[in-house]
């Protein structure tokens, strides 16, 4: 019973009051040794149907078998565990940085925690210079980067691509 408890006197009306405890517990019947009214709910069972799965975009089957055919030897490499292989698929001067945009404090996350130490997150991290450290230029700092990162098993049969813009120098 909450009757005549201070937790009471809190609210403007009794409805109030009947309307707080029920958010807590919603099929509550019977407070303070008064019957409630019933519940309100809605029972609707609307069949929900999701739509359906495209799969990869592609503007012609030639582009589809380079970018499949790329996508399988860049991760047979990056799998296999010795990463210098993935030399030859960056350019001289390419840049890459990794963003983990979740908070290390959620214990869901930890299977990640080898990635949080090299997270460049901007809205996290402040310090310009270690942001800049973060960033890893040239070819051979990126794979060197990938390599510190922890082993990894990808499914390319998983993976959808969608190619929507293509030139005779640009992909």
């Amino acid at each position: 019973w909450l009757d005549s408890n201070p937790l009471c006197d809190g609210f403007r009306d009794r409805s109030t009051y009947i309307s707080t405890i029920r958010e807590r517990f919603p099929k509550l019947l019977r407070l303070d040794g008064h019957d409630l009214p019933p519940p309100i709910s809605f029972d609707l069972q609307t069949p929900t149907t999701l739509p359906q799965f495209k799969g990869s975009y592609f503007a012609s089957e030639g582009l589809k078998m380079l970018i499949v055919r790329f996508l399988q030897q860049y991760y047979t490499i990056y799998d296999s565990g010795d990463r210098q292989g993935l030399l030859d698929a960056y350019h001289e001067a390419a840049c890459c940085s990794l963003n983990i945009p979740f908070s290390v404090n959620h214990p869901q996350r930890t299977a990640l925690a080898d990635y949080f130490k090299n997270s460049r997150n901007v809205k996290r991290q402040k310090d310009p210079s270690l942001r800049f450290r973060l960033l890893k230029h040239t070819k051979l700092n990126v794979v060197a980067f990938l390599s510190e990162l922890p082993k990894t098993q990808h499914d390319v049969n998983s993976f959808v691509v969608d190619v929507c813009a293509q030139t005779n120098t640009l992909l």
